[in-house]
């Protein structure tokens, strides 16, 4: 660092250099911080979003358990439908 002038803050002509290996490990670590940032956002949202589909599937799923049910009380007097063979189907679902 060279100072010119009486008063440093005045007049001051600063070189400093920085070697390229100090700057291309800086680089490096910064481009590091923000894959790995990249990263854990990814698998955060990954982990949420997946929280929510399956909670919409299990809520689909009984929606439908329920349709099922409600139809074969509805229908239980047919003797064309066997209700045992029918909530064989149904439990198949749940699994």
């Amino acid at each position: 660092m060279r100072v010119t002038g009486e008063n440093p803050n005045l007049n001051s002509d600063v070189s400093i250099k920085i070697p390229n290996t100090i700057r291309r490990g800086v680089i490096a670590i910064l481009i590091a911080i923000a894959l790995f940032a990249i990263a854990v956002l990814f698998i955060t949202s990954l982990t949420y979003f997946r929280s929510i589909e399956i909670e919409e599937a299990k809520s689909r799923l009984s929606l439908y358990g329920r349709s099922l049910n409600s139809t074969l009380e509805q229908f239980q007097y047919l003797s064309a439908i066997h209700f045992s063979a029918l909530s064989n189907c149904y439990f198949r679902l749940y699994r």
